[in-house]
């Protein structure tokens, strides 16, 4: 074994690429190093997205995204951790900043937190996998 072996070993994570391909085959967020498939969303979840999507932009406050995915990144290449919230909205100059400084960010999740992010939360959901989220 190599030292970057090792090394990767201990990290909490998994490198870009592979988090890329994982996600093609089964949309997923990755908290403290575990997987949790991300299930389908709801008609409602949509229709927040558009409520506050058109706010936004009849503002020209910023943008906002439906189940986009951002990455937290230990380094360019590898992913420490990653989420899906219902929602995200970003600040119009933070999101325009991030594009010229990321060529491919068509291909890739956002690196960059969100200004705001939602979750919708329904009455069936146990407290303790909210908070976890």
């Amino acid at each position: 074994m190599t030292i970057h072996e090792q090394s990767a070993e201990a990290r909490v994570g998994m490198t870009l690429k592979d988090f890329l391909e994982a996600q093609e085959a089964q949309p997923f967020e990755l908290l403290d190093g575990e997987r949790m498939d991300k299930m389908p969303n709801v008609f409602g979840h949509t229709w927040y997205v558009r409520l506050l999507d058109s706010f936004a932009l009849q503002h020209k406050l910023g943008e906002v995204f439906p189940e986009s995915t951002y990455v937290q990144l230990a380094d360019p290449d590898w992913v420490r951790g990653s989420r899906i919230p219902d929602l995200v909205f970003y600040v119009q100059e933070r999101i325009t900043a991030f594009r010229p400084e990321h060529p491919n960010w068509r291909r890739r999740p956002l690196s960059i937190a969100p200004d705001l992010t939602v979750e919708v939360v329904w009455l069936t959901e146990r407290a303790s996998d909210v908070t976890k989220k």
